[in-house]
């Protein structure tokens, strides 16, 4: 027994021995953020390091640049006692773009040293980079989803906060380029999470009910007439500095979902030599109205839905329907507030389209001309979600009558043009006299007539809309 432990004990001094003289001090194998890393997270709040073997616990000891962001901190060991963790207390707090380093064992001391053989590691400093989207950042950011959501309906009276969130961190600093349409965020406070993507804008913790309406956020308005801060006025950008262009976000608080206006332009062309123009008129001194236009095809389907047009108290909004784009069909306008409006159609030739407020069942187009020198052609929408079935009835001066009935309703959301020449051409020239219009099954309707002499070499391009009107018939003959 005592020769086997003799020989134990010499082989386990042996071993230390070797240890302790040829032995490698200890190394970083990795760390996170890693080492000359461009594009570390600018929410980063913990530093770690893993080690290439055991390391006496607890030890530690770091200098750091800039060394503000990161002071008393706290530290912690994984089980194996290889990988350390530094994290700073100010977990609120963005790391501004720029460079940082940690230097682990600054001027040669061994606070990090093995376990196995009490080696330290070697000054070792480590590096990196705080830059938002890559060393060249020139995306723009932009606005991703939002809560309610953007042209939501029937949102809840009590909602206290609206968020945003963006495409990627933002600078929290700039924010105050903000306006809302109603004076219930006047006092609004503004909250980042903390990834910097999302922003939430507050009206307190038990705010009074919502009255009903639309409300309108404008991030980066043009032209902001808002509270600076610092005499500046900050807009809302990413950390490399890329402003987000103005942005609007609306909403409705609707107790009724009923509620509301729409006004309907029943043709509208682009593309291939055409234009047509919109104006919007807000009449109300005191509300924004939000206004919205769809575009449908003569189909029905939907074309085209623009966000919300933000028309200011007494404002107007002027724009291009589908611009650099080719289509036909008709408009719908819709808002919570009162509108009025009108389209522009044109191309060598300009004619005015007024909007439509109401749809009938019944409506009158007060004179027509369809000869060798003039055409009439009726353009007629759908804006029901069934088919329209109808009849057109041309009278004559002296009141005779001529019923066309077209051989398919009218689609869903659907519009169509009817050529005088064509559904009448049996009865040419139609120098003057009427077409009623009749709704036989489905809901109302909204028509315009367009008179023009073109064909002929002319320049008169001209039109109006058509009249809803009341039936009068006369009582039934008892005998």
């Amino acid at each position: 027994m005592k020769i086997k432990l003799s020989i134990t004990l010499a082989l386990f001094f042996s071993l230390l021995t070797l240890n302790a003289w040829g032995a490698d001090p200890p190394w970083i194998v990795r760390s996170i953020p890693a080492n000359f890393h461009l594009t570390a997270d600018p929410w980063t709040l913990c530093l770690e390091v893993t080690f290439s073997e055991p390391m006496v616990v607890p030890s530690s000891n770091l200098d750091f640049s800039p060394d503000g962001l990161w002071v008393n901190g706290t530290s912690s060991w994984s089980a194996d006692k290889r990988t350390f963790t530094y994290c700073r207390s100010n977990s609120q707090t963005i790391l501004p773009v720029g460079n940082y380093w940690i230097t682990l064992n600054p001027g040669g001391r061994d606070f990090f040293r093995a376990d196995a053989t009490g080696l330290g590691l070697p000054e070792t400093t480590i590096y990196f980079t705080v830059v938002a989207d890559g060393n060249n950042d020139i995306i723009t950011p932009y606005v991703v989803s939002t809560v309610p959501s953007n042209c939501s309906l029937n949102v809840d009276p009590a909602t206290a906060c609206v968020s945003v969130t963006f495409s990627e961190p933002m600078d929290q600093r700039y924010r105050n380029t903000w306006s809302f349409s109603n004076s219930s965020w006047q006092n609004a406070t503004v909250d980042w999470s903390r990834d910097g993507k999302t922003v939430s804008f507050c009206r307190g913790n038990t705010p009074p009910p919502l009255a009903n309406g639309t409300y309108i956020l404008i991030l980066n308005p043009v032209n902001p007439d808002l509270p600076k801060t610092n005499s500046q006025v900050l807009p809302f950008c990413d950390l490399a500095y890329n402003n987000m262009p103005q942005t609007t976000i609306t909403f409705t608080v609707d107790s009724n979902p009923l509620g509301g206006y729409n006004y309907y332009v029943p043709y509208f062309k682009s593309g291939n030599g055409y234009w047509t123009g919109v104006g919007i008129s807000n009449h109300s001194d005191v509300d924004t109205a939000a206004a919205i236009i769809t575009l449908y095809n003569a189909d029905g389907t939907i074309f085209a839905s623009d966000p919300p047009h933000a028309v200011q108290p007494n404002g107007q909004f002027a724009g291009i329907l589908a611009e650099n784009q080719t289509a036909t069909g008709w408009a719908k306008v819709s808002s919570y507030n009162e509108l009025t409006g009108l389209c522009f159609m044109g191309s060598t030739l300009m004619a005015d389209i007024p909007f439509v407020s109401e749809s009938a069942k019944f409506l009158m187009i007060p004179h027509v001309a369809q000869d060798n020198l003039w055409d009439t052609k009726v353009m007629v929408c759908n804006p029901n979600n069934t088919p329209a079935h109808l009849n057109l009835t041309f009278y004559s001066p002296e009141g005779l009558a001529q019923l066309y009935t077209p051989p398919q309703p009218l689609a869903a959301f659907g519009s169509t043009i009817y050529e005088l020449g064509d559904i009448f051409m049996n009865s040419l020239p139609l120098h003057r006299g009427k077409v009623l219009l009749t709704v036989t099954q489905g809901g109302g309707i909204a028509a315009f007539a367009l008179y023009s002499n073109t064909k002929t070499g002319g320049s008169h391009y001209a039109g109006i809309n058509a009249v809803p009107v009341t039936i009068t018939r006369g009582a039934a003959n008892p005998f």
